[in-house]
């Protein structure tokens, strides 16, 4: 189902969202934490294209804590990209710098667990954050982030320090 809907999404099929939260219902049903971590960034990157990027927000942030439990660090890492891309288009570009420098090494060393649309996606998604800071705003968050450890980058991730 998840499969299926995330094809379906990337195409725009707007019965794509109906596969993917039936997905999202079973594993949770079942109780299988990395199934459903996985599930639910599935559902937030379709909302995303959908570019409904709060609730693609929220289903990042739940999914991000179930990835780190079960220790799916690449998935974990792309709850982090994610949730980077949402708030560098919602005009938070400093905690998109933050975590887009967290997961920097993380995301080169797990490169082919990416498939190349995602890479395109993020680098599209970097470069809008980036275009709406000046260049040193950018590096100095960016270093802050790449000085944070996975953990703190997850933290930093659900802190809701955007009000």
């Amino acid at each position: 189902l998840i499969g299926a809907g995330r094809l379906a999404a990337e195409q725009g099929d707007r019965e794509a969202e109906v596969l993917l939260e039936e997905g999202v219902t079973l594993t949770r049903e079942l109780g299988a934490k990395g199934l459903l971590a996985s599930n639910l960034n599935t559902l937030g990157i379709a909302e995303m294209l959908r570019e409904n990027f709060n609730d693609a927000r929220t289903l990042f942030e739940e999914s991000l804590p179930l990835a780190e439990e079960v220790g799916d660090k690449a998935l974990t890492v792309q709850n982090l990209l994610e949730l980077a891309g949402v708030a560098g288009t919602l005009g938070e570009g400093l905690r998109a710098a933050r975590l887009f420098g967290a997961t920097d090494e993380s995301y080169q060393a797990l490169a082919t667990y990416f498939l190349p649309s995602e890479h395109e996606r993020h680098d599209s998604l970097r470069a809008a954050a980036r275009a709406g800071l000046s260049e040193e705003a950018w590096k100095e968050a960016w270093a802050e982030g790449s000085a944070m450890t996975m953990d703190d980058a997850v933290s930093y991730a659900l802190k809701d320090d955007r009000a």
